[in-house]
């Protein structure tokens, strides 16, 4: 069997823990969710019987040899109270739908130690119906072991009581998380270790000279600084580039607003000048009125003239 260092195991253990949480914290989701919407709730209900000295008997002192008898009756009368004799006069007379294996596996009986007490629990989902197949089981159980034995050796001390306020005996939510909790930091450990296990990678040059058997005469380290510094660079590169793309982008916008300006003022200009030549030429429109005006008034005065010095 290959031979594991502990020290190397350890921090292989370190490096993964973010790998042990997440494992962890699902299964305390699993727990969560098991305790919340998949955990039945259960109740029981206790009577208690007693052996006690034959009524029948024309002697009704307690003798310790009748003790003795009782308390060696134990075993078997804890085998007939799950008896098919017995159930099925149970389930008939309470009308329970369910089969004498079923019944059976619900009840369930001890004896206290070195007595003849014998306790029955019977276990269901309704603590009503614990309490009152516990009562009649035992009242079922005395009858029959009159007609079986002829014996009327069986008393009931305590029948079982309802209970209004009973909580579920299966259920302690702090327990059952807790448990799955462990239960989780068992499989991490469980999984690191056959990560671990498994890596048949070479991780340092003590390993290379003891499964190959060859002498390293040198070595390349990976530094994780020159990886983070190179990483940094190429980020830098990065940002650079996408800074000069930005710049360049930005200049060509200015250029496209710069000539879009200078096509609005060359524009204005010709508007200018086509406003001026129009103006010059409505002015010289005017003035050619003008000038034909007073040429045709000098024309009619110097007619008037001559007709005065034609007339003389």
């Amino acid at each position: 069997m290959e031979e594991i260092d502990l020290r190397e195991l350890f921090r292989y253990y370190v490096k993964r823990i973010p790998i042990m949480v997440l494992i962890t914290l699902i299964a305390l989701l699993f727990g969560y969710i098991y305790v919340e919407y998949m955990q039945v709730p259960m109740y029981y209900a206790t009577t208690t019987i007693i052996l006690v000295e034959n009524s029948n008997e024309e002697n009704n002192s307690v003798t310790q040899n009748s003790i003795t008898i009782n308390e060696k009756l134990v075993t078997t009368y804890s085998e007939i109270i799950k008896s098919r004799r017995v159930l099925d006069q149970v389930i008939a007379e309470l009308d329970l739908n369910t089969s004498v294996n079923s019944l059976a596996s619900q009840i369930s009986v001890t004896s206290v130690s070195d007595t003849p007490i014998i306790q029955i629990y019977v276990y269901d989902i309704s603590n009503k119906n614990a309490v009152v197949i516990a009562n009649k089981v035992a009242e079922v159980f005395k009858k029959e072991i009159t007609e079986i034995y002829n014996l009327e050796n069986v008393s009931i001390i305590d029948e079982a009581i309802m209970n209004e306020n009973a909580y579920p005996y299966n259920i302690n939510k702090p327990k059952t998380i807790l448990m799955f909790i462990v239960v989780g930091v068992v499989i991490s450990f469980v999984v690191i270790f056959m990560m671990y296990y498994f890596d048949d990678t070479i991780k340092s040059k003590k390993e290379i000279e003891e499964k190959l058997g060859l002498a390293v005469l040198g070595e390349v380290p990976i530094l994780e600084k020159l990886e983070k510094n190179s990483k940094k660079k190429r980020k830098k590169k990065k940002a650079n580039n996408n800074i000069t793309n930005s710049i360049s982008n930005s200049e060509v916008y200015n250029d496209l607003f710069n000539d879009i300006d200078k096509n609005i003022e060359e524009d204005k200009k010709e508007e200018a000048e086509k406003t001026t030549i129009k103006n010059s030429n409505t002015n010289n429109k005017t003035y050619h009125k003008k000038y034909n005006h007073r040429r045709n008034y000098q024309a009619e005065k110097g007619g008037r003239q001559d007709e005065r010095i034609n007339s003389k």
